[in-house]
């Protein structure tokens, strides 16, 4: 007998309920598995945030060598702004991710403190993510995200990169 293609709904059930074993026994030991094997994955949040750079803009309103030549370096070294050790150790400062380490009587971080301020500044690094959307003479759009298990801690270090960059890079057309 010559199999021939399903060409309405019904014989496609037929196929289904002739199979039923066949389909019951591969579909819930890899449903079970997927199931349980999920409740064990760490969760991963991610918070993206969108910026737009317009140099064209700031160089126009600026109208000086000075302006242009503040604007490069702006537009070459951003993705290594925001993952820098700097500007991580800035975030964690300024969000208070530090208060589980280890503090001397005066305040300061101790050795084994130090050790793990250091851990974390490079795995927060490794969890940023900066992507160019647009990038021309006139505008850059970049995508700045972060990943981390805490849904909330990921939106404020998110948004505090975004900060520290909007800062430093207005602190340039003030002096």
């Amino acid at each position: 007998m010559a199999w021939h293609k399903p060409t309405n709904l019904r014989e496609w059930l037929d196929i289904v309920l002739r199979h039923k074993k066949k389909l019951f026994f591969v579909s819930v030991p890899v449903t079970v598995t997927v199931i349980i094997a999920s409740h064990y994955w760490e969760r991963k949040y991610t918070a993206p945030a969108i910026v737009e750079v317009r140099t064209q803009l700031a160089t126009e309103q600026i109208n000086s060598p000075v302006a242009t030549s503040a604007v490069k370096p702006i537009r070459s070294l951003l993705r290594q702004d925001l993952t820098s050790r700097r500007a991580i150790s800035q975030v964690i400062d300024d969000e208070g991710l530090t208060h589980d380490l280890e503090f001397t009587a005066d305040g300061e971080l101790t050795k084994r403190g130090q050790i793990l301020k250091n851990k974390m500044i490079k795995e927060m690094a490794d969890r940023v993510g900066v992507n160019y959307i647009t990038r021309n003479n006139s505008i850059d759009r970049v995508r700045i995200s972060y990943t981390d298990p805490i849904p909330d801690v990921a939106i404020r270090v998110t948004n505090r990169l975004v900060d520290n960059y909007i800062e430093k890079a207005s602190s340039l057309f003030d002096d």
